[in-house]
């Protein structure tokens, strides 16, 4: 393992006081890993825990990291960027108001001793975690949610408030809890401050979460520079790089710009595909870029199925989110990048979001006369293919009940709800579910959240609060913590803060409601202009669906089925509505095209309520479910 974790005494009084050697022992023990050394720094009202090599101090102030920052390499501005961690340390010293805004994945805590204030950041992507709890007098935090679980005031409970939303939508949607009672996170892009006369978390990146206006040609032009500046720093000195390679649009670009900085010769791409003749496979398309690009390390990485067993449990473990389970060749790959001697892997990952359509749908929306009635069918619009189709005459008729962003359509319900446009949860939900979904919409959370975001109009409203929530794309894993604790930092430069106004958000001007290009979400049809010329038609214009990414059909539903009766116990431990025995058959339903949602769950619940802390990654007899 590695990461940080520290407390601070809220009063200032001296931390040594307020937290005991065996706190601090129990967390430690949740840090420290094979050759790892540790600096722990005590000062005041602060201890503070990290990797030698993550930590920087002064006279004045203490900075500590997990992640990855492309130090010494100019930023998309065009300056010069700190050397290392102490040279952050030192910026921020001259400038107390700078928000530690840099490229990269990663997140930081910054103490500083004579203000008496503790400042955590984290970075806009949300790849790495930051969790808090409020113990009395103390604030423990940490990198990880285990060194917070092994502290002896933290209970292994539930936090039950959430469940539904989770269930619905694989994320907490409102506020800044998380699966543990008790643990709150700090939330993307955000930074939370602790002072002697409270704490607040605010947004830290000011007009990031808006796209960009210009020429099409000219935005292309611009995206392709930021994208080459992003992997040439992601690279470094380095002079070599390794490519997570599908086939796609994404990683092919991300391929092709790392050949342009380093030469073809010095670029190993890695593609996976499971062993099972009748699952479709990337290879192909990999390896028709690779002879395009003239890249002749081209490491296929096959998957068998009891390695894609295995790793199930462990990619859960470090990632400590049960979405992340369904796709454990990150953890696969990386650890053939790491055996080639290769620091980091490029991923394509970050280009497109649900964006565009967020925008859309406020625009048909506020349009709609009776809007209560007229989009009932959304509910209806389930597994309903052709309904589809009515996207056809405008992108923002296409129901969020659909595949792509059924993971949307109880943020939109809550939002819809409060501005007066949908009167209850009976007019988008079945009528069992929509008591239950009615409740948790009534809580405190949801409203303080969207009483804070009311001076914005519906459709900045729906993108921030997607964004900062980690919903914002169809794909919600986020590997970059389990893959970076492998000691191979998976690094996406489409995601770095200096790109995402191109790939993530909608430029301006739109194209034409009825284009083809209107449908392809934001990054991707300014993608296909900067890439023109440098990669083949059939990668540039290549459709590619979500199911080749997982692995078979097969092995996930026999999976699914084996565990079934051995998981029914942690499930019924985890059941939210203990007052209401039928709850779960008005979820089962709405649940039918996400199957495995439920057993997923229990599996988390298995793992971190039930059990203690583990050092490493359990294996399935270590969970009393023999595979």
């Amino acid at each position: 393992m590695s990461g940080f974790c520290g407390a601070w005494a809220r009063s200032g009084a001296p931390i040594d006081k307020l937290l005991g050697d065996r706190d601090k022992r129990a967390m430690l023990a949740c840090l420290s890993g094979p050759g790892q050394e540790l600096e722990q720094f005590s000062q005041g009202p602060l201890w503070l825990a990290a990797p030698i090599d993550k930590f920087a101090r002064n006279n004045q102030a203490c900075l500590a990291m997990e992640g990855f920052i492309p130090f010494g390499q100019k930023n998309g501005s065009g300056d010069n960027s700190p050397q290392d961690l102490a040279g952050i340390l030192d910026e921020k010293g001259r400038d107390r108001a700078w928000g530690l805004r840099l490229d990269g994945h990663y997140v930081l805590a910054y103490a500083d001793m004579a203000r008496g204030a503790l400042e955590l950041y984290r970075d806009p992507t949300g790849g790495e975690r930051l969790y808090y709890a409020r113990l009395g007098e103390i604030i423990i935090f940490s990198s990880s949610i285990k060194p917070m679980l092994a502290h002896s005031r933290m209970l292994r409970r539930l936090n039950r408030d959430v469940v539904m939303e989770v269930l619905l939508s694989d994320l907490v949607l409102f506020g800044d809890l998380t699966l543990w009672e008790g643990v709150r996170e700090v939330l993307p892009g955000h930074c939370l401050t602790v002072a002697p006369d409270g704490a607040s978390q605010s947004w830290n990146w000011g007009p990031l979460l808006q796209g960009e206006e210009g020429p099409h040609e000219e935005l292309a032009r611009r995206l392709k520079d930021r994208l080459g500046g992003a992997v040439r720093r992601a690279i470094g000195a380095s002079g070599k790089a390794a490519v997570m390679l599908s086939g796609g649009i994404d990683s092919s670009a991300i391929a092709a710009l790392a050949a342009q900085e380093v030469g073809a010769e010095n670029v190993h791409a890695f593609t996976y595909e499971y062993d099972e003749p009748s699952h479709a496979s990337e290879v192909p398309f990999a390896a028709s870029v690779c002879r395009h690009l003239g890249i002749r390390n081209h490491h296929v990485v096959r998957i068998s199925q009891r390695e894609y067993l295995d790793s199930i449990l462990e990619i859960l473990w470090r990632s400590e989110s049960f979405p992340e389970w369904v796709k454990p060749d990150a953890l696969i790959i990386s650890r053939r990048i790491r055996e080639q001697g290769f620091p980091i892997g490029l991923s394509g990952s970050g280009v497109g979001s649900h964006m565009a359509y967020l925008e859309d749908l406020a625009q048909v929306i506020g349009l709609l006369p009776f809007p209560d009635t007229i989009l009932r069918y959304w509910k209806w619009a389930r597994g309903r293919r052709p309904l589809d189709l009515l996207s056809l005459l405008h992108p923002g008729l296409e129901p969020p009940s659909n595949p792509v962003a059924f993971r949307l359509y109880y943020l939109i319900f809550c939002l819809l709800k409060r501005r007066g446009i949908i009167r209850n949860a009976q007019s988008l939900f079945p009528p069992g579910l929509g008591v239950l979904v009615e409740e948790a919409a009534a809580s405190s959370r949801v409203n303080d959240e969207l009483e804070g975001v009311k001076h914005m109009a519906l459709a900045q409203q729906l993108q921030h609060l997607s964004f900062i929530h980690l919903n914002s794309c169809y794909d919600v894993t986020k590997t970059e913590k389990a893959c970076r604790s492998l000691g191979v930092p998976r690094v996406s430069p489409a995601y770095f803060p200096s790109c995402l106004p191109l790939t993530h958000f909608p430029f301006k001007p739109k194209l034409f409601v009825w284009s083809r290009n209107r449908r392809a979400r934001p990054g991707k049809y300014l993608l296909r202009r900067a890439m023109a010329g440098l990669l083949p038609q059939s990668i540039l214009y290549r459709r590619k669906f979500w199911s080749h990414t997982l692995a078979p059909n097969s092995w996930r539903f026999k999976m699914m089925w084996h565990l079934a009766p051995e998981i029914s116990g942690s499930l019924e431990q985890a059941n939210p509505w203990k007052a209401n025995a039928g709850a779960y058959a008005h979820l089962f339903p709405w649940l039918m095209h996400r199957r495995e949602v439920l057993p997923h769950f229990a599996l988390w619940h298995r793992m971190f309520i039930e059990s203690a802390p583990a050092e490493k990654p359990p294996t399935w007899d270590d969970l009393g479910l023999p595979y």
